[in-house]
């Protein structure tokens, strides 16, 4: 899958990312704050706008990269529980079964 330059991920209210140059923009409307993220961060948010469960994104990125079930796990989980938006797209992460995924990993940490 490749990821576009600009996509749109859907939650409480939508968050827009744009690439610009090495890494991902993207803004939240309530506090006027402008984030970035790097490029496996930014396929990782696409893959779940395009509403990929976390089986298809740990897929995804066994497929694309040389890396263990284990250690991509980690860090989609931590790169999730880390996001600094994480209550807007909340929603999205429970209807894709995600957030359960996240909950566990957590108490684990």
């Amino acid at each position: 899958m490749e990821i576009s330059n600009c996509f749109i991920l859907e939650g409480t209210r939508d968050l827009i990312f744009r690439k610009e140059r090495e890494e991902y923009m993207f803004f939240d409307p309530l506090s006027l704050e402008c984030y970035s993220i790097n490029e496996s961060g930014a396929e990782i948010l696409c893959l779940i706008s395009k509403q990929k469960k976390l089986e298809d994104i740990l897929e995804y990125f066994i497929d694309n990269y040389e890396i263990s079930l284990m250690e991509i796990k980690e860090f989609v989980l931590e790169f999730l529980f880390e996001f600094p938006l994480i209550k807007i797209i909340l929603p999205i992460l429970i209807q894709l079964d995600i957030h359960e995924e996240l909950t566990q990993w957590k108490r684990q940490t």
